[in-house]
């Protein structure tokens, strides 16, 4: 290979210092220069002049002023662009692994490596870096290059969706007029007009939804749903369009269903299969909302409609292909809403599939993963914790528990609860000092909190609502009262 590599080798132990000089000098073949040094800082400096332009680093973990892993980090915070090759005497594999994480391309053990081997080791290692270099570049254009996209859509969309809906009433008002009375020839030009931009600000519509999820502007506020009840407002929101082609919506989603979903992008997803199912139906069918067996975090949309063909299928959800046809009744749609609603279940780590038969129907499937609800019990009473997990188990939930609120906070540092139960009067850190952490620390300000204590005090309900308790009981109490405050946040 034409050209000179320049090493620097990091190695305070002379006698494998001079076994690198002659491995690389008789197998070489004067392809390498070495320039050696014996602590850390000396390299540092070199590195940071940048007079030699090294190709490669070769270097120990045993060195008189750094040691171990430490000693890998601080070399690649300063040579970023510069493939790093551990040679060292520590036979460790666990070691070794996380060398690799942290950006060594190869980990030596002294001793166990053969020396004549060294050279090609150190050629392959400075083009493999050379080669993820180039993937890194690339990558990072492309997503560059996307990013620029979606923005350039975002604020295309953006600014024409204002003209269009002024537009939009400028015609509705005109169509209104009745003085005088607009022409039958001009009222059917004005209600095309009205159909076409109402079709454009749909798009648009569409199209900002999308740039908005790929741009990751949209932060998911997931809670728990009750599917049923999703269900029945989706078919609440398109009877109109069902009754207006004979269209009997059915849920047989049943009640407590639990989702983990946000509520306002879950429904929409929700929203945009249902329309679909009744614009692919024929006249007097029907179409189902339910959960499949053995899918608790499903809901399904069934119908008996026109079908997709076999070749259409895999094409369904790409924004760049063009799968929109007209409904059963002529009803046109951007194409958008399907791909839309992949974007919004893969945000949620979940998915949407279909099933489907040509002339007989398609049923969607909207996955999200199950999700079992944690409730962290904070309580410096044994027998009522013993208690509360007695209760609370029926339920299917995780519970953690804590004596008070410091030991809740170190639970918090592994688990973020969907709900927290805590008392007031605890030792160390009381349930007024913990409420006043969980709501100005960013990962558990929204998490529902149920205060519980023995204190009827008006001041102390107060106090708690004002820190941003959600509910409020006293001790003692009815399990039949707890049970319900609990549902209203995990189902």
């Amino acid at each position: 290979m034409a050209g000179n590599y320049k090493i620097l080798l990091v190695e305070d132990n002379m006698a494998d210092a001079r076994l690198v000089r002659e491995a690389v000098a008789e197998t070489g073949k004067g392809l390498f220069h070495i320039t050696h040094v014996e602590r850390m800082a000396e390299a540092l400096t070199l590195l940071e002049l940048d007079t030699q332009g090294f190709d490669v680093v070769l270097l120990d973990l045993s060195l008189p002023d750094e040691q171990g892993l430490s000693t890998l980090i601080r070399m690649r915070s300063a040579t970023a662009a510069i493939p790093i090759i551990i040679m060292t005497g520590l036979n460790d594999e666990e070691l070794a692994i996380m060398a690799v994480k942290h950006g060594a391309q190869e980990y030596l053990v002294k001793g166990q490596t053969d020396m004549d081997s060294l050279t090609r080791t150190i050629r392959y290692a400075i083009e493999r870096f050379k080669i993820e270099e180039e993937l890194l570049t690339a990558k990072r254009k492309a997503e560059e290059a996307t990013a620029i996209k979606d923005k350039f859509v975002s604020l295309v969309a953006h600014d024409l969706r204002a003209p269009l809906t002024g537009l939009e009433l400028s015609m509705k008002l005109l169509n209104m007029d009745t003085d005088p009375e607009p022409h039958p020839k001009h009222k059917a030009v004005i209600a095309q007009a009205m159909a076409a931009t109402d079709s454009m600000i749909m798009l648009i519509e569409e199209l900002l939804n999308i740039s908005r999820l790929q741009t990751g502007s949209v932060t998911l506020q997931r809670r728990f749903l009750d599917g049923h009840f999703v269900a029945m407002a989706a078919i609440d929101r398109m009877s109109f369009l069902a009754e207006q082609k004979g269209i009997k919506l059915v849920n047989n989603v049943p009640e407590g269903t639990r989702l983990y979903a946000d509520v306002n992008l879950f429904t929409e997803v929700v929203y945009n299969l249902v329309s679909n199912a009744i614009k692919f139906s024929h006249k007097n069918s029907m179409v189902t909302l339910f959960t499949p067996d053995g899918h608790k975090a499903t809901l399904a949309v069934r119908d008996e409609g026109v079908g997709i063909a076999p070749e259409v299928l895999p094409n369904l959800f790409k924004r760049e292909e063009k799968t929109t046809t007209p409904g059963t009744a002529g009803e046109k749609g951007t194409g958008l809403g399907l791909p839309l609603s992949h974007d919004i279940m893969a945000t949620h780590n979940g998915a949407i599939t279909v099933e489907s038969e040509k002339g007989k129907g398609s049923t969607f499937y909207a996955i999200l993963p199950v999700v079992k609800p944690k409730i962290l019990l904070v309580d410096d009473d044994r027998i009522m914790r013993i208690l509360f997990r007695e209760h609370i188990a029926k339920m299917d939930v995780e519970i953690l528990e804590a004596e008070n609120g410091k030991d809740a906070i170190v639970q918090l540092e592994e688990h973020t609860p969907h709900i927290i139960i805590t008392d007031i009067i605890m030792p160390v850190m009381d349930g007024f000092a913990l409420l006043e952490y969980l709501r100005k620390n960013p990962r558990t300000k929204l998490v529902p909190v149920i205060v519980i204590t023995i204190r009827a005090d008006i001041n102390d309900r107060e106090r708690a609502f004002k820190l941003g308790a959600d509910d409020f009981l006293v001790k003692p109490f009815v399990v039949e009262e707890l049970i319900p405050r609990i549902r209203r946040f995990i189902i």
